[in-house]
């Protein structure tokens, strides 16, 4: 584990006493890391480390292992599981240190670590809500990263009811037109169909994208994305001419939000052609699988995985 790249410099910062990278690893080495074990291994300081100097505007460390190399246990944890010391609060009332722990618990989950994100946010949650209310800002939006890093973890059921229980209070805090608003009730419908509740999840697409909504950038986005996934969900239901008629709005909705060469705009394209074959128009599905596959090329490579289906679809429908 090292501060930087082997053709870098670590970055020193005003009067602190040692570069960026040592400073705050001896910080987490003092203070010991939440619910993280009695003994403290190189993989979990790396992480933890890693999500502070993020959060804090600084060059990334970097980590380099063999086999379980960052199995090493390195030190006892301070921690254990013991309560984060609440200090000073800022301006909106809350502990800087609860706000420290939502940051950090927000770059695990963003650098991929669900699991610890998850426990961060467990563990901070009850003191923001005791201290400001259930729907204050800072404590909504610990609730929504804690249902999102549940729902990315794979716990679908878990993640549906925490956004139930977010919405209501999301929806007086600011109101049903925000954009967070959206993004919760998409997320909703989302993990609703991904756990298998399909005519639930598709009601309630149908019920968003009913609504009247402005044309503001971040609303255009999550419209575009929902546009899809309502798409999905009635292909996946298995009534493909349905889907079909989504999917064209859909992913014009999401090249005007998103550009013609997003990943997301490429991949519904794609469906749309896996749903023209299987709504009986061969001929059309060909002719979109063709037309995608040298932008899908272009974009990804040669080699990519994308490329590689389109290309079997290709030689499928062209026997």
């Amino acid at each position: 584990m090292a501060a930087s790249a082997g053709s870098s410099t670590a970055m020193v910062i005003g009067t602190e006493a040692h570069t960026a990278f040592t400073g705050r690893l001896l910080d987490l080495l003092h203070a010991g890391v939440p619910d993280a074990g009695d003994i403290l291994d190189l993989g979990t300081l790396y992480r933890h480390l890693y999500a502070r100097m993020r959060a804090d505007g600084l060059p990334l460390p970097q980590q380099r292992g063999t086999e379980n190399a960052d199995r090493l246990g390195l030190v006892h944890n301070r921690q254990r599981g013991t309560p984060v010391v609440v200090g000073a609060t800022n301006a909106n009332g809350a502990p800087d240190a609860d706000l420290h722990t939502v940051a950090v618990a927000y770059e695990l989950g963003e650098a991929g670590d669900r699991a610890a994100a998850v426990r961060l946010y467990q563990r901070v949650l009850p003191r923001l809500e005791a201290g400001l209310g259930a729907d204050h800002p800072q404590a909504l939006a610990a609730r929504s990263g804690l249902a999102h890093n549940v729902a990315e973890s794979g716990d679908r059921t878990t993640a549906r009811r925490l956004y139930r229980d977010l919405l209501p209070d999301l929806i007086g805090a600011v109101g049903p037109a925000h954009p967070a608003v959206l993004d919760g009730r998409r997320r909703l419908a989302f993990h609703t169909g991904l756990d298998g509740d399909l005519d639930e999840a598709i009601r309630m697409y149908e019920e968003l994208l009913c609504s009247d909504h402005d044309d503001s950038e971040v609303r255009s986005a999550e419209i575009a994305w929902a546009r899809r996934q309502w798409a999905f969900f009635v292909g996946e239901r298995g009534d493909h001419v349905a889907a079909l008629e989504l999917y064209r709005p859909a992913i014009a909705a999401m090249t005007s939000a998103l550009g013609p060469e997003d990943g997301e705009t490429l991949d519904a394209r794609a469906e749309l052609a896996y749903h023209l074959e299987l709504s009986g128009d061969p001929n059309a599905a060909l002719h979109s699988y063709r037309e995608l596959l040298p932008v899908l090329n272009r974009v990804f490579g040669a080699e990519s995985e994308r490329v590689a289906r389109s290309a079997a679809a290709i030689r499928r429908l062209s026997r």
